[in-house]
């Protein structure tokens, strides 16, 4: 199935082949437009000159990295907290960025739990 949202067709290219920009357009998507939301990966993409793995990510320094969310237009309507070790500590989660973690919560889920 391929994803097409009304973004950017580099955007909807990035999020189709990246499990990360896909979980993290799905952590921005909060309180934010979804098109802001499932954009901004493919912005993040371009503030760093390169598509970035969950280890960079992860291993980014945590004020530079919220320099960056904060960069007009900011990545999200709260780039400081986005940008910040909970955003970080779910692209550490492993290697893919995506392995075990809910998109609803960012949190392992519980077993037979929900978010």
């Amino acid at each position: 199935m391929t994803l097409s949202l009304p973004i950017d067709a580099k955007a909807n290219e990035l999020l189709a082949r990246s499990p990360l920009a896909l979980l993290i357009g799905m952590v921005l998507d909060q309180q934010v437009p979804l098109e802001k939301a499932f954009s901004s990966p493919y912005d993040l993409v371009l503030r760093l000159g390169h598509e970035a793995d969950a280890a960079e990510l992860a291993g980014y320094d945590p004020e530079a990295l919220v320099e960056i969310f904060a960069q007009r237009p900011a990545l999200h309507r709260f780039p400081k907290a986005m940008g910040r070790p909970g955003y970080r500590r779910r692209a550490r989660s492993s290697p893919t960025g995506t392995r075990g973690i809910r998109p609803c919560c960012g949190r392992r889920p519980r077993t037979g739990g929900t978010c």
